[in-house]
């Protein structure tokens, strides 16, 4: 009878394709088995979810990561030749280093977040535990319930949120989590309406020419 039992979970969980179809399972003779049915398509929707995420945060990574290289290798290209204008050269080896810190800055950026994600794993924390003060913004944190993430993964979120309002002109951050929903408010100066649709969409920056790289919102949201 397991074995039947077995048999129909494994052909019904390839049955219900994508995660947005993975609706509660159907009862398989014990209401154990039931359990265990459920919790193996939760856990495919997790995994889904992660690999999706994964993968389009790896395809804007190297999105941008294209731009800097394209430059060092059309500037390489033109120092090779030999009329080349001593100003002009001047202006390519800028070009060279510029391009080169902004793929250090992604690469290093980017270690970073995989060292948080590798590090935080499944957990919950209160949202005090994951505020450090080593930052210019001064922030306060208030919400007696458990954040559902672990303390190194909301504690990246934070100082990045942080650092973006301090660049913004806000010396405070406040955060409040309650009823599954984290309020954050600030005295920075605020978002234009013009980028208001704009916030959310991966990689969207409006300080890209000084470093800025707009990983946070995309991350926050896929956390």
């Amino acid at each position: 009878m397991a074995v039947g039992i077995a048999s129909r979970l494994c052909a019904y969980g390839p049955s219900k394709g994508g995660a947005d179809q993975c609706a509660e399972a159907q009862c398989f003779g014990t209401p154990e088995f039931r359990e265990l049915g459920q919790s193996v398509f939760e856990m495919g929707v997790t995994l889904q979810s992660r690999a999706a995420s994964g993968r389009a945060f790896t395809d804007h990574v190297t999105h941008e990561l294209k731009s800097p290289l394209t430059s060092i290798q059309g500037a390489a290209e033109l120092l090779h030749s030999a009329d080349l204008k001593e100003e002009d050269r001047v202006a390519l080896c800028e070009t060279v280093s510029t391009a080169s810190h902004r793929m250090n800055a992604l690469l290093n950026d980017l270690r970073h977040h995989a060292i948080a994600s590798q590090s935080g794993g499944v957990g919950a924390c209160l949202l005090t535990e994951a505020i450090t003060q080593e930052l210019e913004t001064q922030i306060s944190a208030s919400g007696d319930e458990l954040v559902p993430l672990a303390v190194a993964g909301l504690t990246a979120i934070i100082v990045q949120l942080a650092q973006n309002t301090a660049a913004h002109g806000a010396d405070q951050l406040d955060l409040v989590w309650g009823f599954d929903k984290l309020t954050i408010l600030n005295n920075g100066d605020g978002i234009a309406v013009g980028y208001l649709e704009r916030i959310f969409d991966p990689f969207f920056t409006r300080r890209r020419d000084q470093g800025g790289l707009a990983w946070v919102l995309p991350l926050c949201v896929v956390y």
